[in-house]
């Protein structure tokens, strides 16, 4: 018996699935790509060429954070003969702000101050 099974889920219902990745599937919408790259084959090892055209400039300096623009560098998975074979995402992961909790006043009267051992 599979996970899903175990666990009630019907397989061919991607509905699930969809629920479970909601935030992820609308997140990939703000996807953005740039420039293209060729892995070149040389004496000294593979080198990756990396090109970019007007456009993507433009793309890498309206992502500028602080300056930086993070990008990522993947493989396509359908390659074609004398064409790039990788390409550049945006990389626009942010780490959320959280408050962090404000610490509490000791109180020794206080039931809730007890010690630990």
């Amino acid at each position: 018996m599979s996970w899903a099974e175990d666990n009630g889920i019907d397989i061919g219902d991607s509905s699930y699935f969809f629920k479970k990745n909601k935030q992820k599937i609308n997140n990939m919408s703000e996807r953005q790509f740039c420039g293209s790259g060729k892995v070149i084959p040389t004496q000294y090892g593979d080198l990756t060429k990396i090109s970019f055209s007007e456009k993507d400039l433009e793309v890498l300096k309206s992502n500028l954070s602080n300056g930086w623009v993070n990008c990522v560098l993947k493989e396509k998975k359908e390659k074609q003969e004398n064409k790039p074979t990788h390409y550049l995402e945006i990389d626009n992961w942010k780490p959320e702000q959280s408050k962090k909790p404000e610490p509490k006043e000791y109180n020794p009267d206080s039931p809730d101050e007890d010690l630990p051992f």
